[in-house]
């Protein structure tokens, strides 16, 4: 999460969206920089506003926008999955190294989430009963529209390098299973369809 109280605006750092190499490049420009541990990193907006929005206020900073970039959801979760591929990840109950993307959704899509599985929503990091929501959406896929925002505020040109990249694999499923997860994680479709392009 990055804080720009002069710009009154605060970056949300969406995982699995290019929050890393976001961070590396715009922290030392940033009034406040939350990277440790990384639920501090990747504070969702519901306690983005019941912890930092108070302390903000406190300190005389005032009402901040916010921003955060969302991604498909099933390019999402595909993320996850190849990121958990990780060979340090081997032998722990985290690692999907010895599974297909099917059996990764499969576990997604279940109540009790395995451990590999375990990787939120993107509608709940951004949302709460449709009503609370980032002031400025943009979608992973047109990530040069954020980028020309976050210029245009910070007045200052931006090029981004690679960080934290998943590797790539090959992510088959079953259309059953795909339209299972459509229809369970709709709200993360809509908020993805309904981000700025």
């Amino acid at each position: 999460m990055l804080i720009f109280a002069e710009e009154k605006l605060t970056y949300l750092a969406v995982p699995k969206t290019g929050s890393t190499a976001v961070e590396a490049k715009l922290a030392p420009r940033a009034t406040s920089v939350l990277r440790n541990p990384p639920a501090m990193k990747h504070m969702p907006l519901y306690r983005y506003n019941r912890f930092l929005v108070p302390l903000l206020d406190k300190t005389g900073h005032g009402e901040l926008e916010t921003v955060a970039v969302v991604r498909n959801p099933i390019d999402w979760v595909g993320s996850w999955y190849r990121y958990r591929k990780r060979e340090d990840l081997k032998n722990t109950p985290n690692s999907t190294l010895e599974m297909n993307f099917e059996e990764f959704l499969t576990g997604y899509l279940q109540e009790n989430q395995p451990a590999f599985a375990k990787v939120g929503s993107q509608s709940h990091f951004l949302t709460r009963n449709g009503k609370l929501r980032p002031t400025h959406l943009f979608q992973y896929e047109e990530f040069p529209a954020f980028l020309a925002f976050m210029e245009e505020r910070l007045c200052q040109k931006i090029e981004l390098s690679r960080h934290n990249v998943s590797p790539l694999e090959e992510m088959e499923a079953t259309e059953e299973t795909l339209q299972r997860f459509e229809e369970k994680y709709a709200l993360d479709f809509e908020l993805w369809e309904s981000a700025s392009r």
